[in-house]
């Protein structure tokens, strides 16, 4: 009993550093695209707020309502973001070149899943098969962005390069596979380790060829290929892990 609850502790930790590690690294990757506007002032604003998510988790991460602040700003973060990324230039013209090359309107929304995540850890007991499920759903929700954005991305390019369509094709087949691992929490989900394997390794290839393509180009930081956002691939395969081991966790309860 006592393993069992040192186990849930950890699995509930674990979902802790991933939250906090993921608004520190959003404040970061927001400042780098966003410096390309030289800042205006609302684009600091979620580089702030991120700023003070992560010090108010890490000094009040037992208070609920610190939680709930958090998680609320970071819902509504988000959701004000996808609407000015939108509004940017996609509103204007209703084409598909104009959301082809505005700014990424899902990008935001990373803010909304954190602070779903947030929600999650206090209305859900880690030991309720629904916490793995919730996990594992919002990890979906996070690899279907991270499809819309490889093909908007790529589309940039038309698909020059043969590489280009691998994310797509990762994404979509890890998609379907969260999603049906989350409508059976009490088998054996092997496939989805292998699917989270591969999309992380993917997701460290990408990275490479960005700095590669940025290198050739001279274009390092603001104006060349999104050096960072390959890395969404493994960060969310961690996520769903996370995921996969409350499953296991609670299958293992079960049994016994």
């Amino acid at each position: 009993m006592l393993t069992k609850i040192r186990n849930t502790e950890t699995c509930r930790l674990a979902l802790d550093v991933f939250i906090i590690s993921n608004f520190i690294f959003l404040g970061l990757d927001v400042a780098l695209a966003h410096a390309i506007d030289a800042y205006v002032l609302v684009e600091l604003a979620p580089c702030i707020f991120s700023a003070l998510a992560t010090v108010a988790l890490l000094i009040w991460r037992e208070r609920r309502l610190a939680r709930l602040l958090v998680a609320g700003g970071a819902i509504a973060v988000g959701i004000i973001g996808m609407v000015l990324h939108l509004e940017g230039s996609y509103f204007v013209d209703l084409t598909t070149r104009s959301l082809v090359y505005a700014a990424p309107f899902v990008a935001p929304l990373a803010f909304t899943g954190v602070g779903c995540l947030l929600l999650l850890t206090c209305y859900v007991d880690s030991d309720d098969v629904a916490w793995g499920q919730w996990v594992l759903f919002l990890a979906a929700c996070g690899w279907a962005g991270n499809f819309i954005l490889s093909v908007l991305d790529h589309a940039q390019n038309g698909f020059f390069v043969v590489l280009e369509w691998i994310p797509v094709f990762s994404c979509a087949l890890l998609l379907g596979a969260l999603l049906v691992a989350m409508l059976q929490p009490y088998r054996q989900h092997w496939y989805c380790v292998v699917l989270l394997v591969l999309n992380a390794a993917i997701g460290v290839l990408g990275f490479v060829l960005h700095l590669l393509a940025n290198i050739a180009r001279g274009e390092m930081w603001l104006h060349g290929t999104p050096l960072f956002a390959p890395l969404l691939l493994p960060n969310l395969a961690v996520l769903a892990a996370i995921g996969l081991w409350g499953y296991r966790l609670t299958a293992s309860a079960r049994r016994h």
